[in-house]
């Protein structure tokens, strides 16, 4: 099955390693982009570790009610 913005939640949920590396290929720039940005360019091994944690959160938390598209209204 092809992982995508319609089925990572569903596919997180069963614990499908590659709904991980499709978020981290889709998403690791963004999330290292805003680590840096709020722990500053001196501390990229603090943000690397955060990262890390990030991606552990979103592996072990894949049962959170998250809505990925903003337009509902739900």
């Amino acid at each position: 099955m092809d992982i995508n913005e319609e089925n990572i939640l569903e596919q997180l949920k069963n614990k499908n390693h590659k709904a991980l590396e499709y978020i981290i290929y889709t998403y690791s720039n963004l999330i290292f982009r805003v680590v840096i940005n709020v722990l500053g360019e001196s501390n990229r091994e603090a943000a690397s570790e955060c990262i890390n944690d990030i991606l552990l959160i979103v592996w072990n938390k894949h049962h959170l009610n998250v809505k990925l598209n903003t337009n509902d209204k739900n």
